[in-house]
């Protein structure tokens, strides 16, 4: 079961890295940077990175940037809830903008 996740997840960030290098070489490609020029541009920094930095401590650095957003995705939240004055969601998103602050500020690697 252990390998099925490991290959899971393997197949959903290589998805994931090829749409994403796909969609932004797109916005790159002008007369003067042709299409091929722009998966360097890209991909050069991204694969140093992999190998420079410690795969755990980015993993977990990831995590609390997505945590910090989605801390400001719940106050939005809440704030529209109570604009509403629908409060049993202004005390759901509070508790869950509360949890992912906890985790963006004490979110430790593995």
């Amino acid at each position: 079961m252990p390998w099925l996740i490991l290959l899971a997840a393997i197949g959903s960030q290589t998805s994931a890295i090829i749409n994403a290098t796909m969609s932004r070489s797109d916005m790159l490609v002008t007369h003067h940077v042709p299409r091929w020029m722009t998966f360097l541009i890209l991909l050069t920094p991204a694969i140093a990175i992999l190998l420079l930095t410690d795969i755990n401590q980015a993993v977990a650095m990831a995590s609390r940037v997505f945590a910090a957003y989605f801390v400001l995705q719940a106050v939005i939240a809440g704030l529209l809830a109570r604009r509403a004055q629908n409060w049993g969601a202004v005390l759901g998103f509070t508790a869950i903008a509360l949890a992912m602050g906890i985790v963006a500020v004490f979110g430790l690697p593995t």
